[in-house]
């Protein structure tokens, strides 16, 4: 039997919050990593990304949304997950010249579209949605459509 082509998807920090913290499309989210897991899709990202959800951890838990308890565990689950690091001696390069190119203010949206390449990078940043509009060179999908787009599911009634 021939083996299945390995895909993979890199998620956005504002997608990643969304399996623990209930925000809108929260249940797009749970549907989507399950469908991914389920199909053996590889999950990606940059090294900035545990950084960037312990970032806003801590800041949910300064804001008195989460409790310190509450955030610790929502770290360990985090950690659980089986996440691809992008480690690559280019990346921060590579970093550079889309966030150049797409005059992004800053690197870290251009680390994660980086860590993609060409393959598809799921967000729920509006913002970084309108600024890759129109750029032949990322994949970048609304997560809103994400599970139609990646697995072909029609979305869920809402």
């Amino acid at each position: 039997m021939a083996e299945r082509p390995s895909r993979a998807v890199c998620l956005d920090t504002s997608v990643w919050v969304k399996l623990w913290l209930p925000e809108p499309f929260s249940d797009l989210v749970y549907d989507l990593f399950s469908s991914l897991l389920d199909q053996d899709w590889t999950l990606i990202g940059p090294p900035t990304l545990p950084y960037e959800v312990a970032s806003v951890l801590r800041g949910k838990v300064r804001s008195r949304v989460l409790s310190e308890a509450g955030a610790q565990e929502t770290w360990a689950a985090f950690r659980r997950y089986p996440l691809t690091i992008d480690t690559a001696v280019d990346l921060p390069d590579r970093t550079w010249a889309v966030a150049t190119r797409l005059q992004l203010p800053t690197a870290y949206d251009a680390a994660f579209l980086a860590a993609a390449g060409s393959r598809p990078f799921v967000t729920a940043d509006r913002v970084l949605l309108d600024a890759c509009r129109g750029d032949r060179d990322v994949h970048v999908v609304d997560l809103t459509v994400a599970q139609s787009t990646l697995l072909g599911d029609r979305p869920p009634q809402q």
